[in-house]
């Protein structure tokens, strides 16, 4: 039989609802709490995760930053090094043009003056052979021996100084201009138009041709190159024998080494005695 209903009962029963009810708003008032609480703290800490990550990538790029200013300053500071030394380089090498310009002007200078010189002492060989004429008109005088012999030392001393002087003058000149000395000698004066004639072509063939000489040598008819070291001079003369059979049609031309009558020893010196009759220059 159902237990029969009080009011002191019904009074605990609502009172029990009513507690399970407070306790049940409690329960949701704290998840209503708690939930947002957990949300911000996880936020909190997630914004805080990557606020630490920007600062340390912020600290990257700025230690970066001030790295690649102190590339950048470093890399100014040695292009103005660079510029500097560039233009140091430039004016070193702006002063070393000049002074080579100068010096090679100097230098051609230098070798204008040495040519004319050596035109000049080549010039005076032709006086050695002038010495000959006073020796032969004193052999035909009584007691002329020591003038004779005076003259020949006078000749020999002279011959020799001026081959020195050459072979000086050579050794200061370039390559080219080194140019081997070439009298062209005659017996008749017949002969002196073929030896005018004949000198050009020696000219372009690289001789110095210092004269044409009269000599009263009695000698033969054919033509000749006489040259006065040996074998020093051989080859050239060869080449020398070769222009004057071309231009002087004389095939016949004979090459002779013999005794430097002027002794002019240091010398690259020659001699082309015309044939007779005198021969007649074919021209090119």
């Amino acid at each position: 039989m159902p237990a029969p209903h009080t009011p002191n009962a019904d009074l605990e029963q609502s009172l029990f609802r009513a507690n399970l009810k407070e306790t049940r708003l409690r329960h949701r008032a704290f998840l209503a709490f708690l939930l947002p609480a957990v949300l911000g703290a996880a936020w909190l800490v997630y914004s805080l995760i990557v606020v630490t990550h920007w600062e340390a990538e912020s600290r990257a790029v700025a230690e970066k930053e001030a790295e690649l200013g102190k590339r950048e300053a470093e890399w100014k500071q040695a292009v103005a090094a660079a510029d500097a030394r560039r233009d140091t380089a430039e004016g070193s090498v702006a002063g070393a043009l000049e002074k080579q310009h100068a010096a090679e002007e100097r230098a051609e200078d230098i070798e204008q003056r040495l040519v004319k010189v050596g035109e000049e002492v080549g010039a005076l060989g032709t006086l050695l052979h002038e010495i000959s004429s006073p020796k032969l008109k004193a052999s035909k005088l009584g007691a002329s021996e020591p003038v004779e012999t005076h003259l020949t030392d006078i000749r020999k001393t002279l011959g020799g100084t001026l081959g020195r002087i050459e072979l000086e003058i050579d050794k200061g000149l370039p390559a080219p201009e080194q140019k081997s000395r070439v009298f062209v000698m005659i017996t008749d004066e017949a002969q002196r138009n073929a030896a005018k004639a004949l000198t050009p072509s020696l000219e372009e063939a690289g001789f110095d041709v210092a004269g044409i000489l009269k000599s009263t040598i009695k000698r033969g008819d054919t033509t000749e190159v006489r040259y006065f070291r040996e074998p020093a001079d051989r080859d050239e003369a060869t080449r020398l024998q070769e222009v004057v059979q071309k231009e002087t049609g004389q095939t016949d031309t004979k090459i002779a080494r013999t005794v430097d009558p002027d002794h002019a020893s240091g010398s690259r010196k020659f001699q082309v005695w015309l044939g007779k009759p005198a021969p007649v220059a074919t021209g090119r």
